[in-house]
């Protein structure tokens, strides 16, 4: 058999994974708020630009960021995603919406975090 005529194909190589867009740490940096060191872990939990952080929310942030760095995460961080998300200052955080946050982090803590032993008399 002969391949007259017929148009030989290059096979194509492995295919590559696509490649992620890179972090924005100058860009959740300069978040209000937000500092190199809480930028790192947004990105360590797939937040990786001020975009992607008010599509996913202070809530779930919050809660990625607690599952993934357990206590070193405290509740006023989900202030300070908010006030990010927000762009506001600390002090035009209103009292219902840390109420609300609180709440959250609470119920979110609660599914997370093992209870603390109980300690025996004696």
């Amino acid at each position: 058999m002969t391949t007259r005529g017929m148009v030989r194909r290059r096979m194509p190589g492995p295919r590559k994974p696509p490649t992620r867009a890179e972090p924005d740490l100058k860009g959740l940096r300069a978040m209000p708020s937000l500092g190199k060191a809480s930028a790192e872990l947004l990105v360590d939990v797939g937040i990786t630009t001020p975009g992607k952080l008010k599509q996913v929310g202070a809530v779930e942030a919050w809660r990625r960021l607690r599952f993934a760095h357990g206590k070193r995460v405290t509740v006023t961080w989900i202030y300070a995603l908010e006030i990010a998300i927000q762009g506001i200052p600390w002090r035009e955080l209103s009292d219902a919406r840390a109420r609300r946050l609180a709440a959250a982090a609470k119920a979110i803590m609660a599914g997370i975090d093992p209870p603390a032993p109980k300690r025996r008399k004696g």
